[in-house]
């Protein structure tokens, strides 16, 4: 059961702290999943072009994934709900 909003605290105590993940799981299964897309170019790439090219293309993702985020309307809570489907 969710706790009451004027409950909630957003300071988080050494106990929340340690139990939380160290690691953001997107960001990991992101990464994950570049590396699947371009696994196939590795074996025809020299070690210098594999890694300028993943980091490259994680480069331009997160510039997108950035400017992507930037349309959405957030408030201090979190995302504006603007009806319809979010």
């Amino acid at each position: 059961m969710p706790m009451p909003a004027n409950q909630v605290s957003y300071q988080m105590r050494e106990a929340d702290y340690s139990d939380s993940p160290q690691e953001d799981t997107w960001v990991g299964a992101l990464i994950a999943a570049l590396d699947g897309q371009l696994r196939p170019l590795q074996l025809l790439l020299t070690p210098g072009a594999w890694e300028g090219l993943f980091h490259a293309s994680l480069d331009k993702l997160l510039g997108r994934l950035e400017v992507i985020i930037g349309r959405k309307p957030f408030t201090q809570l979190g995302r504006r709900w603007q009806g319809g489907v979010t």
